[in-house]
């Protein structure tokens, strides 16, 4: 029965073309509570035409249903969600007692509407939010209650007593229909957030646990090779061996130690955009010099360089941003790549320009594509790697970096082959 209404609710979703995972859960059950308010209003407009009901209760249906679109505009494609909110608590609360004078009081359809609406708003609001709504909500009931008490000549009636069982009916009906199912999807929803929730908190954890080894391990290597080097009796072959090793671990200490600021950065949102005219081909080269120094140290994998289509070709942008992605990148590539090749490049477009990273290597299991751009995420394999070590960072760090700039980043991976990432970005950022 649950299945079969959550089925029910997606479908609807798709009937409206509105895709919740695009918002966070309290924004979802907003944006529902619009379309099940603009649908019962909707509804409410013909039957009140079909019952002859008074022209105030039609005037009033009609109003409701204009500012009810409204508002969807302003959540929807003005994102103005908090403003949009405390509108529609005011539209409830007017609507609520307008309705109550001209629809029977207590005996007609408000009560039901509110029974409605009442846990939806808890949904989408705060805790405090939830409460002054509440206390609001109540307070009005009991002063519309205490009128009709004493003052029952305020109240109209309904036409006939069959007028107010189907308006009643009609309203129940469709706030039955559209509002169980939404709560179980809703449900639904809180599960699956609070299930990420722990998987993230947990891969943190494990992240934080891992990051004093990930320090200690090239910290150690740079003491103890810096201080092998003192030895004044070493010779010239052994001498050049320590210095390629306290260079190749003092570069990962320090790509390390960069992940870790760019990850905080963005987190902050504090990333700035330089932005300048420069030639893609000093990037590719920039990152070339940066790694050769650790592929001389290695015969079973080479770096190669793909041919620039033109080297007078021109990108306005970021250069340093673009440089730390495709570092970013190509670390990832030699660290998964025990033997073959890694090779960069780019390729032009009319209005674009898309920079590439590939590789020979182990590939990107299947299980862990869909969230391999998120943090702390590391692929895990019994190849023979490189020694170099991952924080779990470096893609998610790309993937902001390539949206702060404006561009797109995806991947083609096979198992035991190797992977493909691509950068794109608009020829002027």
């Amino acid at each position: 029965m649950i299945k079969l209404a959550v089925k029910l609710h997606q479908r609807f979703l798709k009937l409206i073309h509105f895709k919740s995972n695009k918002y966070s859960t309290p924004d979802t059950v907003y944006l529902f509570t619009l379309y099940l308010s603009m649908l019962v209003v909707g509804v409410s407009c013909i039957t009140n035409h079909l019952l002859e009901l008074p022209m105030q209760i039609k005037i009033l249906a009609f109003a409701s249903e204009g500012v009810l679109f409204f508002l969807y505009y302003l959540a929807r494609f003005r994102h103005l969600f908090t403003i949009s909110k405390k509108l529609f608590f005011g539209l409830v609360i007017i609507a609520m007692n307008l309705l109550w004078f001209y629809t029977q009081g207590s005996a007609g359809a408000t009560i039901f509407i509110l029974q409605a609406l009442l846990p939806l708003i808890a949904l989408y609001s705060t805790n405090r939010q939830t409460i002054y709504m509440v206390a609001i909500i109540v307070i009005n009931i009991l002063l519309l209650h205490t009128l009709e008490i004493f003052i029952p000549h305020l109240i109209q009636n309904y036409p006939t007593p069959l007028h107010r069982s189907i308006d009643v009916l009609t309203i129940s009906f469709f706030f039955l229909v559209f509002e169980v199912p939404a709560l179980f999807y809703v449900n639904q929803l809180m599960q699956a957030g609070k299930k990420k929730a722990e998987q993230a908190d947990a891969a943190k954890t494990s992240y934080i646990t891992n990051l004093s080894h990930e320090i200690r391990t090239p910290m150690n290597a740079i003491l103890g090779f810096t201080e092998l080097l003192s030895d004044s009796e070493l010779e010239r072959d052994e001498h050049e061996k320590y210095l390629a090793i306290v260079n190749q671990n003092g570069r990962q200490l320090l790509n390390l130690l960069n992940n870790i600021i760019n990850i905080s950065k963005l987190e902050a949102k504090i990333t700035s955009v330089s932005v300048s005219v420069f030639h893609p081909i000093e990037i590719i080269k920039q990152v070339n010099d940066t790694l050769i120094p650790y592929f001389q140290s290695r015969d079973d994998i080479r770096l190669q360089l793909s041919p620039a289509q033109s080297n007078n070709t021109t990108l306005q942008s970021d250069p340093n941003l673009i440089y730390q992605i495709l570092i970013n990148l190509t670390f990832n590539a030699v660290k998964f790549t025990p033997k073959g090749y890694v090779e960069i490049g780019y390729a032009l477009h009319k209005d674009a320009i898309t920079f590439f990273v590939k590789d020979s290597g182990i590939g990107i299991p299947e299980d862990i594509q869909p969230t391999i751009f998120e943090r702390y995420q590391q692929v895990k394999s019994s190849h023979g790697l490189s020694p170099i070590q991952g924080s779990g960072l470096g893609l998610a760090i790309c993937k902001g970096l390539t949206m702060l700039l404006g561009g797109s980043i995806w991947f083609d991976s096979t198992p035991d082959e190797g992977t493909q990432f691509y950068v794109q970005l608009p020829m002027i950022s």
